[in-house]
């Protein structure tokens, strides 16, 4: 890895960490909204959590948008959105948005992945978005929003 690509990571890593937890959702009426952004070190993959959906509710995601940057050794093998239960249960309901090479500039390469989809995520169960770079990168920052009805 050259230095110039080394401090473009290392400057994506930073952002990562400065702000690497979720924000709390925007809920205006039905309409739901919510971001997360996390480092991923040492690991090929990664799981993006988001905040559980209340009791008596259902959110109904229609769109998820993803950014995922890692060095251009590694690729994108695989991006899913599922949820959890309140138990920690992976729910088999799942969705995969497809991703495509945003860009390839001095040693990093960004994925873009964005889609409308109907993917149901029943009360107290969290979203989820797994994000899987191969070969497994030192590190990786992925970055995902989700939209939706929450009824």
């Amino acid at each position: 890895m050259t230095r110039s690509t080394t401090a473009a990571l290392a400057a994506t890593v930073l952002l990562a960490a400065a702000g690497s937890a979720a924000a709390a959702p925007t809920i205006a009426g039905a309409y739901y909204q919510e971001q997360t952004l996390k480092l991923c070190s040492g690991v090929s993959a990664c799981e993006l959590m988001f905040t559980a959906v209340p009791a008596g509710k259902s959110l109904i995601l229609t769109d998820v948008a993803c950014v995922a940057t890692m060095t251009s050794s590694s690729t994108l093998s695989a991006l899913s959105v599922s949820s959890r239960t309140a138990a920690n249960v992976l729910v088999a309901r799942t969705s995969y948005p497809t991703a495509t090479t945003l860009s390839v500039v001095g040693g990093i390469r960004r994925y873009q992945a964005q889609a409308e989809l109907t993917h149901i995520v029943a009360a107290q169960e969290r979203p989820r978005v797994y994000v899987e770079a191969n070969p497994a990168p030192a590190s990786f920052v992925a970055q995902c929003s989700i939209s939706g009805l929450l009824q």
